[in-house]
Parts: C-alpha cells; sequence; structure tokens
C-alpha cells in the first residue's frame, strides 16, 4: 500500500478544478470605456454651456477617473488571478496527496464497476484500513468496511467484514484481509465484490494513526461507549456511556480487542462507532473549518476519489437529515487445523445485504424486503467463502458477531 509521505500520484484531469477565468468577451474594453467616458464628458460640457477652457478642464478629470479605473479593475484581476491560482494549487497538492499511485489506478479500473452518470444514485465503496502501529497496510488489513452511500435518502451504511473471514483467494483458503496483499487493491475489491454480492464503484484506504488529528481537528467526537474496560492492546481505560473523546482516546478506543465482549468483532463496532462520529462531526462543521479538515483527511485517505467529489458529496449532506447504519456481516469463530478463522452465518448475510441493498436498517431483521432485493441471486450470497455451508452447531458454540456490548439507546 501506497505510504502518505512517497504519494505520487499524478493530479486528476477534473474539470471542476480548473480555476474560473474571467471572460473578457464580456466586458468592455478599457479603449472603449475611456471613449464612452469622453464623449460623456463632452455632452456634459456643452450641455452646461462650457468653453474650450471648461472643457480642458473636464478632460484633466477625465483622465484621473480612467486611470484611477484602470489601476483599480488591474489590481482586482491580478489579486482574483492569484487567488485562483493558490487554490487550484492547494487542490492540486490535496489531490496528489489522497490519489492512488498510477499501478494501482490502472488496476483498480478493471475491478471496479463504475456505473452511469446518475450522482444521485447508491453506490458502494471499499474501505481498507489499519490500526497497526508499526506495518500499516503493507501486508494484511485490518479494517474491511463495505459502504453504501445513497445520496438520494441521505443514507449510509458502514458494514464491517470480520478480517479472519474465511474465503478462497486464487484457489487456496486464506482470510479476507490476505486479499490485498496477494492482489493489491483491485484483489481486495474483486474478492469482497465477490462475497457480498454487489458491484464496487469506489475505494479508499483509511490509516487509523492520522484519524486522532483529524479527531482534534473537530475539536474531539462523541461517542457512545458500549462498555467500561481497562487499558489492553488499546493502552487507555473507558467507561461505558455518551462521551466526548479527543483523537488519542478515540485511536485507543478503537484498537481495544482483548479487554471487550466479542474480542475483534468488538474492535469493528468500536472503529465504526468512530467512523459515524466523525462523519457526523464533519457534516456539523461550519464552512470556515473545511480547510483545515480537508487537509487533515488528505493525510489519513488514500482513495480513487478526487476532492472535489468528495467536497460536493459532503455538500450534499451538510443541513440534511442523514441516517447512518451499522452493522457487521453475522459471523463466528472456528478454528481448522489450528488456524484461527471467522465463519460466514450464509442465511444471515444473504437477508442482512438484502436489506441494505433496499435502503434497510440491515439489523432490522423484521423489516419487509423488496422483491428486486429478494430476487436478486448475488446479494449476500458469498460464492467465495471457504467456511463450512452448515454452520449453525458450529455458531452455537462459538463467539459470534451478536457477543458485543450493546450500544445504549
Amino acid at each position: 500500500m501506497n505510504n502518505k509521505e512517497s504519494n505520487a500520484a499524478d493530479f486528476k484531469n477534473d474539470k471542476a478544478y480548473k480555476p474560473a477565468h474571467f471572460n473578457s468577451n464580456n466586458n468592455l474594453p478599457i479603449e472603449h470605456v475611456d471613449g464612452a467616458l469622453q464623449e460623456l464628458v463632452h455632452e456634459n460640457a456643452n450641455a452646461n454651456g462650457g468653453g474650450a477652457g471648461g472643457l480642458r478642464r473636464v478632460k484633466h478629470k477625465r483622465r484621473r477617473v480612467s486611470r484611477g479605473l484602470i489601476i483599480a479593475l488591474v489590481a482586482m484581476l491580478s489579486i482574483g488571478a492569484i487567488g485562483y491560482a493558490a487554490i487550484a494549487l492547494w487542490v492540486h497538492s490535496l489531490d496528489q496527496s489522497i490519489s492512488l499511485n498510477e499501478a494501482d489506478v490502472e488496476k483498480l479500473k478493471d475491478a471496479l464497476v463504475v456505473g452511469d452518470s446518475d450522482e444521485s444514485k447508491a453506490f458502494y465503496m471499499l474501505v481498507l484500513g489499519s490500526d497497526a502501529r508499526d506495518e500499516g497496510l503493507t501486508s494484511r488489513s485490518d479494517v474491511t468496511m463495505l459502504v453504501r452511500i445513497d445520496p438520494r435518502q441521505y443514507t449510509i451504511d458502514l458494514i464491517s467484514i470480520p478480517r479472519d473471514t474465511m474465503v478462497n483467494i486464487d484457489g487456496s483458503t486464506q482470510k479476507i484481509n490476505a486479499a490485498y496483499a496477494s492482489g493489491g487493491a483491485a484483489g481486495a475489491v474483486r474478492v469482497v465484490s465477490q462475497f457480498a454480492g454487489v458491484d464496487v464503484s469506489h475505494y479508499a484506504e483509511v490509516h487509523f494513526d492520522e484519524l486522532k488529528n483529524i479527531v482534534d481537528t473537530l475539536g474531539g467526537i462523541w461517542v457512545n461507549v458500549p462498555e467500561s474496560f481497562s487499558a489492553g492492546n488499546g493502552g487507555l481505560d473507558f467507561k461505558a456511556g455518551e462521551q466526548k473523546l479527543n483523537g488519542e482516546q478515540a485511536l485507543a478506543f478503537a484498537r481495544e480487542r482483548y479487554n471487550v465482549h466479542g474480542g475483534d468483532f468488538g474492535r469493528a463496532q468500536a472503529q465504526r462507532l468512530i467512523v459515524e462520529a466523525i462523519i457526523k462531526q464533519v457534516l456539523a462543521s461550519s464552512p470556515a473549518e473545511i480547510p483545515g479538515l480537508i487537509n487533515q483527511l488528505a493525510a489519513a485517505v488514500t482513495t480513487d476519489f478526487s476532492v472535489s467529489q468528495i467536497a460536493k458529496m459532503a455538500l450534499n449532506y451538510i443541513g440534511k437529515d442523514v441516517t447512518i447504519y451499522s452493522a457487521a456481516c453475522p459471523s463466528y469463530t472456528l478454528n481448522i487445523d489450528g488456524v484461527s478463522y471467522v465463519g460466514t452465518m450464509f442465511d444471515e448475510w444473504r437477508a442482512m445485504m438484502q436489506r441494505v441493498d433496499a435502503g434497510l436498517d440491515p439489523a432490522d431483521e423484521t423489516a419487509e424486503i423488496p422483491e428486486k432485493q429478494l430476487n436478486d441471486e448475488r446479494l449476500g450470497m458469498a460464492t467465495n467463502s471457504a467456511a463450512p455451508r452448515d454452520y449453525k452447531t458450529l455458531a452455537e458454540n462459538a463467539m459470534t458477531t451478536d457477543d458485543v456490548a450493546e450500544v445504549a439507546n
């Protein structure tokens, strides 16, 4: 995975980034302005009975006004040009910072399925990340999250897929977080797309170490911590309940898996809570805070989105009644030949993906699923899963995604 400090991606040729230009054809040329003023002076002088001397005095005044006007216009145009150039350079640098490298971009073109030009339609995005302190995404991702964004209904779904989920990758049994190691970003997109039974249109990598800076820039985030626990691998103690976390606390909360219910399932829940809180805080920010947030975001995220696309999407949600759904792929722990895996509860996963695709609450098992999703033979089929299809008894005797602490309403 590309390092943020060595990212050398090319600037995307997005028309939205090109600075606006003044159209000189729509403005009166300077010589015409000067001539118009001269005619006006002559008319006023003659109407007032002014002679040659009066005309000379008026002409002298006209030249001073004309020169002042020219200087003012030149100054305004210069300032505007400098401002537009500065903005263009700023956006350009941010695009370079968040962009994937050329090799990943080319491979992703074949893996991502971009729909029609209707930007109001819902789409899926794969988010990979790591909360590891040293390795980052150099080998395997600690975070695999399928995100569905519906710009029309103002909904966002955050669906965690456990990192140890058992799948087939290139003919061998692997954990799903190995998809990146074997096939890069494009390989991870293909594996998750097949597992979830949906087309993935966009991709992002999140560097959790950098998220603490975003949280601090936001002035902290409000999180409903599900349970009290002592410091483990996160390094800090927490009390259950709604509380404001700073960057360091948010990162520690997102890292904890040893002293919380559900182990790694509990950590995935914490990661979703942090991402949800950041989204809510960003959408509640004032326009004056946006530039600083974009700078921090550029350090924490690498994506195929451009800065203008991200800004446009955010603006669509700001001021709206946004609903964020959060869930995890129904799963259970299992051990095969001494290797720890996570198995998939196939019936539950298919039903969840049907609800997600229909825009329903993924956790609401009582929701009525529309015919379109019921008849979709791909949704949630997990055709590349290597887990046992007869899983009911195995799940009854194992830790499951239902064993995480419940978040109080």
